[in-house]
């Protein structure tokens, strides 16, 4: 379904419901935390690539607990370990309904752009001769005066799983997650655990030093996409 059409109302009864029940669910995840870019940066990233290796460790430091000395916490791993398992499962499971109101959003979106630029066209015709209505749609133009003609950046899709690097980025302008997945970014020539996350629609006007980029797909199964701007 290329351009959907949403027609459709959620009233205050089910909006109240859903909330009801978000707040239930968090309440059931109280460890759950929220990182700065900063801190997210400091961090090692374990993604799908490492997986296995914490796997192969974990499994082998619980069967041969004698060469594990006293002063490491096995049970503390095993937590985080299972922990892990756990939140992944139920991030899989409410993937398809953010993904959903994503899309959603972005159908609904390009509706009201479409619907406000025919009133736009409207209210100009029913401006002439009407001064009130003329100074409205003056400020219209005057506050939104270039939108949507704008150069477009270059669009790129990463396959699910992999990475693209990207060269010569006009880091005067925002790299935008134009897709529905999770995407990471690092500047070439640092390590993949320099990465940093960008969330679906989100977008970072990136340092000066990071013209070249390595964009990877956080996604190992649904292909994500990036808009950004290439130096002239």
């Amino acid at each position: 379904m290329a351009n959907p059409n949403i027609s459709a109302t959620l009233t205050p009864a089910n909006q109240t419901t859903i909330q009801t029940g978000i707040a239930a669910i968090l309440v059931l995840l109280p460890f759950l935390v929220n990182l700065t870019p900063a801190e997210r940066k400091k961090l090692r990233k374990m993604a799908t690539k490492r997986t296995g290796y914490v796997s192969a460790v974990y499994n082998a430091s619980l069967n041969n607990p004698n060469a594990i000395p006293t002063t490491f916490s096995m049970p503390e791993f095993t937590k985080d370990f299972n922990l892990d398992i756990a939140l992944k499962a139920i991030r899989a499971m409410l993937l398809p309904l953010t993904e959903g109101i994503d899309d959603t959003l972005l159908a609904i979106g390009h509706e009201q752009m479409q619907e406000s630029d025919m009133c736009y066209g409207f209210l100009q015709q029913g401006a002439k001769g009407d001064a009130a209505l003329t100074a409205i749609v003056q400020n219209i133009s005057t506050a939104f005066a270039g939108q949507g003609k704008k150069k477009p950046g270059v669009t790129i899709s990463v396959p699910a799983g992999g990475s693209v690097t990207i060269k010569k980025v006009n880091t005067a302008k925002h790299l935008i997650n134009s897709g529905i997945t999770i995407l990471g970014y690092y500047k070439v020539g640092d390590l993949a655990s320099s990465m940093v996350l960008l969330n679906p629609s989100d977008s970072v006007k990136l340092p000066k030093d990071f013209a070249n980029l390595v964009i990877v797909n956080q996604s190992a199964t649904l292909a994500g996409q990036f808009t950004y701007t290439q130096k002239p």
